[in-house]
C-alpha cells in the first residue's frame, strides 16, 4: 500500500522532471524520459512497443504502420493522421455514439480530474499508474491542442496565457482546417510530431482506464452530453494542481519525522 511519503515522493520527482521536459518543449511521458534526443520515427516506435507491452495490439498497430510514413511524408500529412485517430479512440472505447462534440471530449477529461481531486493520496497515485506518471500536463495539453483556434485568437476564452505553448504542441484545427495560430512559422518541428505522438498514447491509456471504470459502474458509455466550458476546466485543473501540491507539500514533515 502506498504511504504518504512514498505520494509525496513521486509527486515530488514527477514535478521537478515535468518542467524540465517543459522547458525543452515536449510534453512529457514516461517512454520519452528514455531518451530526450529521441526522433520522431524512434519515438513512434518506442510508443508502438510501450502498447503493444501493455496488450494494446490495435493502438501499437497503428504506429506500427504510422513510423514508415514519418521523414517519407511531409510532417502535416502526419498530423493529419494521428489527430483523426486520437478521436477514434474516444469514440469507440468511451462514448454512446451518435455522441454530441466528442471531438473535444470534455466530458471524459471532466471525470478524470474529479476523480483526482476527490480522491485519496494513494487513489491520485493509483489513476497515475494506470494512464502515466504526468498524467495532469498531459489533460492540459490535450485540452490545448483541441481548443478553437483562429489567427486573432490564438486560443479559446481562457487559454490565452498558453498561446507559447500551442507553437510546440500543435492543433487538431490548425493542420486539419488550416487555422494557424499566430507566430508558427511554415515549418513544422520535429517535437511538434513528437508531442502529438504522445497525446495518442495519453489518450489511448485514458480511455483504457475511462472503459474500465464506466465497466465497473454498469457498462455505461458517456453521452456528450455534459460539456463543461474551458474556464470550468480551468478551474478544476487548478484545484487537481493544489491538491498535489497538498501531497508534495508531505515530504518535507516526513523527513523530518523519520530523522528525529
Amino acid at each position: 500500500m502506498t504511504t504518504m511519503k512514498e505520494s509525496a515522493d513521486l509527486v515530488h520527482a514527477i514535478n521537478r522532471i515535468q518542467y524540465q521536459f517543459l522547458r525543452r518543449k515536449f510534453i512529457p511521458h514516461e517512454v520519452l524520459m528514455k531518451d530526450i534526443a529521441v526522433s520522431p520515427i524512434t519515438y513512434a516506435t518506442s510508443l508502438r512497443d510501450y502498447l503493444a507491452e501493455r496488450g494494446l495490439r490495435s493502438e501499437a498497430d497503428f504506429l506500427d504502420k504510422l513510423a514508415p510514413l514519418i521523414g517519407k511524408c511531409p510532417p502535416k500529412f502526419v498530423l493529419r493522421i494521428i489527430f483523426p485517430e486520437i478521436e477514434e479512440i474516444f469514440r469507440q472505447k468511451v462514448y454512446e455514439p451518435p455522441a454530441r462534440s466528442v471531438v473535444k471530449f470534455r466530458e471524459a477529461r471532466y471525470i478524470i480530474l474529479n476523480h483526482i481531486v476527490r480522491g485519496t493520496p494513494a487513489a491520485c497515485i493509483e489513476i497515475l499508474s494506470k494512464t502515466d506518471p504526468f498524467l495532469l500536463v498531459q489533460l492540459v495539453f490535450l485540452d490545448l491542442a483541441y481548443a478553437d483556434v483562429e489567427e486573432s485568437k490564438p486560443a479559446s476564452s481562457g487559454y490565452l496565457r498558453f498561446q507559447r505553448s500551442l507553437k510546440y504542441i500543435g492543433n487538431r484545427h490548425e493542420f486539419l482546417h488550416g487555422l494557424k495560430p499566430a507566430g508558427r512559422s511554415k515549418d513544422i518541428p520535429d517535437n511538434v510530431i513528437i508531442n502529438v505522438l504522445t497525446l495518442y498514447v495519453s489518450a489511448v491509456r485514458i480511455c483504457q482506464y475511462l472503459s474500465e471504470l464506466l465497466i465497473s459502474r454498469g457498462n455505461l458509455r458517456l453521452t456528450g452530453q455534459h460539456l463543461p466550458n474551458p474556464r470550468e476546466f480551468i478551474a478544476l485543473t487548478k484545484n487537481v494542481a493544489a491538491t498535489f501540491r497538498q501531497l508534495a507539500s508531505v515530504l518535507p514533515r516526513s523527513s523530518s519525522s523519520a530523522s528525529s
